[in-house]
């Protein structure tokens, strides 16, 4: 398991990275058309690049790579069969998401697309969390695994909006949206903040909340500065914003890199 850290980090963040863009970007064109149809692409692009490295990733901690289609055959009895299954189809939707739209093919059955390939990616998800919740893995096998993972979704795909809000891809004249994903970041963060101090397992595991901390008090700092008419001002808060999204993604793979140094099997 150690010697396989690092694609593991790679693989189930990135994973859950092309997911939350992916989805808030394409939630985002549903509910709010006007301001999102300029990012779609953005959606389409920059999920289904992250999936692929994300699946690319997956194949370096396995024994076999060359095997790795047979694990289909287990979907009954087999998480990890079912999490290369909806990897699998969330990237051949995308993939056919992105063809589509190009195409210009009529847009009923172009949201019937997006919304099996979100369908997948949140199933990826879950079969990733639940392939490591095991009885004779007590570190692992508790609440705070499933909490992590999508966490890691949510706050990446929402820091994603936000970011090309500030970038001005995606167009909020009324700030509507800067304020609304600012909220839903802030709120994570505290989550994520929370998650972590109430898991028994990892009270020592101070570096990955303090920088949680730091980067929760430079996304509210510069959100604040956002609305200041000083030119400095915005300048200052962009660069706090894009600093808070590093140092989140920093202790995003501090926190995992703890969860998979924790590993622990009990019995046979």
């Amino acid at each position: 398991m150690l010697k396989h850290i690092g694609s593991l980090i790679a693989f189930t963040l990135l994973g859950q990275a092309g997911s939350g863009i992916y989805l808030f970007i394409m939630g985002g064109a549903f509910l709010f058309p006007e301001s999102f149809n300029t990012s779609i692409y953005f959606g389409q692009g920059l999920g289904l690049l992250t999936g692929i490295i994300a699946l690319i990733f997956s194949f370096t901690h396995l024994g076999y790579p060359m095997h790795a289609l047979f694990a289909l055959k287990n979907l009954k009895s087999s998480w990890l069969s079912r999490e290369i299954l909806f990897l699998s189809l969330w990237l051949f939707f995308m993939a056919l998401d992105a063809v589509l739209t190009h195409f210009q093919i009529p847009t009923g059955f172009l949201w019937t697309i997006r919304f099996a390939a979100m369908l997948c990616s949140l199933l990826m998800i879950l079969s990733m969390a639940k392939l490591y919740m095991l009885p004779t893995l007590p570190g692992w096998n508790k609440s705070y695994t499933p909490v992590s993972f999508f966490l890691s979704m949510l706050l990446i795909g929402n820091f994603s909006v936000l970011l090309l809000i500030i970038s001005q891809i995606i167009p909020d004249p009324e700030g509507i949206l800067f304020i609304f994903n600012g909220l839903t970041i802030s709120i994570l963060m505290l989550i994520g903040w929370l998650a972590k101090t109430l898991n028994p397992g990892q009270r020592k595991a101070r570096t990955h909340r303090l920088l949680l901390i730091i980067s929760w008090g430079a996304f509210l700092v510069g959100w604040l500065y956002m609305y200041e008419e000083s030119s400095i001002l915005k300048c200052l808060s962009t660069i706090l914003i894009f600093l808070s999204f590093f140092i989140a993604a920093l202790s995003l793979i501090i926190e995992r890199r703890r969860f998979y140094a924790s590993f622990q099997k009990l019995g046979v």
